[in-house]
């Protein structure tokens, strides 16, 4: 079963570890007075530990982290971009070893691609920006992801044009180039919101998984990839959610070995949960939805208990809530969930900070202009 997101799999297991707790870093929260659009998180100077790179504004400030919880921002450093980065991702797409950092734009079609140096600095490819497709209705990014969906070895990018309707396909080269895939973009159905990429029909081809926000049919359309970059839909696609997806996750959230889907909605307090039949086909489970509490937004699947079974992380308006599952399919919220973070919380990542073996959060509020670091106690 191949995903082209990470789960964070502690340096242990625990049978008997049945509840979870976070608190606050002691640099937390991170406060960034000109907002912050996006963030990414990855080991941008070789150090070992993870750091930040954060958008706010035109700006893009690189923080290293000091492998306790605590980020500084690297000094000597000052990166502008054309418009503020909405999407962002960090991923070595020359394969030089060196994260390199990639950033889409609400109102444009362009990607941005800087080179990681290894050392904390980035520098544009020459080429770059890259646009992923000829105009359309209007420029309305809403996901950027990376994962190699042509099978060469080499990491391509895939980006959501909400107000078309469809998603676009950059295959990259290898050294940081990209030129659009034969047929992109593709159809996707109405308003796409954030992607996942996973092999849901067990072909070892990347496919798309697509939330649909638009007011109408609610649905979440699923793209099945043919090893060469180009997709189509699953032939029961597009499946019925109960409210507007807003983000989705894949994960064997039953221990079948067969992926699945979560779901987050827009304007409702719930998630979903999709099971899959290994063929690219989704039913929603009996015990869905998952009432949150408050409004969902980004969704992570973890093992945050460390006991060997997917549990599930939403960004919830002012916390993360945290729903320990049994791996069946069964979850039920952790005690003391949500874990308080900003106003706003927007989007997670999932990432040992203090080099614990247990996962923390990091998630950006867009509400009280902050990141707030979570760690694992």
């Amino acid at each position: 079963m191949k995903y082209a997101c990470v789960v964070f799999l502690g340096s242990s297991l625990s049978l008997f570890a049945q509840s979870v707790d976070y608190k606050p870093a002691a640099s937390s929260p991170l406060k960034f007075p000109k907002g912050v659009h996006s963030f990414a998180v990855g080991d941008a100077n070789a150090d070992g530990k993870p750091d930040l790179l954060v958008s706010q504004g035109t700006n893009l400030t690189v923080l290293l982290g000091n492998g306790s919880g605590g980020f500084e921002p690297l000094t000597n450093t000052s990166i502008t971009l054309p418009h503020p980065a909405t999407e962002v991702l960090l991923a070595d797409v020359n394969r030089d070893g060196h994260l390199d950092w990639a950033g889409a734009f609400h109102e444009t079609y362009d990607v941005i691609v800087m080179l990681g140096k290894g050392n904390g600095q980035f520098s544009p490819v020459p080429e770059s920006p890259f646009v992923t497709r000829a105009p359309g209705k209007r420029p309305h990014t809403h996901a950027l992801a990376a994962g190699d969906v042509n099978r060469d070895g080499k990491l391509d990018l895939i980006t959501a044009n909400s107000e078309d309707g469809d998603i676009s396909v950059l295959l990259g080269d290898g050294r940081g180039g990209f030129t659009p895939a034969h047929g992109s973009p593709f159809a996707c159905g109405p308003s796409p919101y954030p992607v996942a990429l996973a092999d849901v029909n067990g072909d070892n081809n990347l496919d798309i998984v697509v939330p649909n926000t638009a007011p109408g049919p609610t649905t979440i359309t699923v793209l099945l990839g043919d090893g060469r970059g180009e997709f189509h839909a699953a032939p029961r696609s597009p499946f019925k959610a109960n409210d507007r997806a807003y983000f989705v996750a894949v994960a064997d959230l039953n221990g079948d070995n067969k992926p699945d889907i979560v779901a987050t909605h827009d304007d409702a307090s719930i998630a979903t949960i999709h099971l899959g039949d290994g063929n690219g086909n989704f039913v929603q489970a009996s015990n869905s939805p998952l009432e949150l509490g408050n409004r969902g937004w980004s969704v992570v699947p973890v093992d945050a208990n460390r006991d060997g079974k997917i549990d599930l992380a939403f960004g919830a308006e002012h916390g993360v809530a945290v729903f320990l599952g049994d791996g069946r399919g069964g979850f039920q919220r952790a005690s003391g969930s949500p874990f308080r973070t900003g106003r706003g919380t927007w989007r997670i990542e999932v990432i040992d900070v203090n080099q614990d073996g247990k996962p923390d959060f990091i998630t950006n509020n867009v509400e009280s202009n902050d990141i707030s670091i979570l760690l694992a106690q």
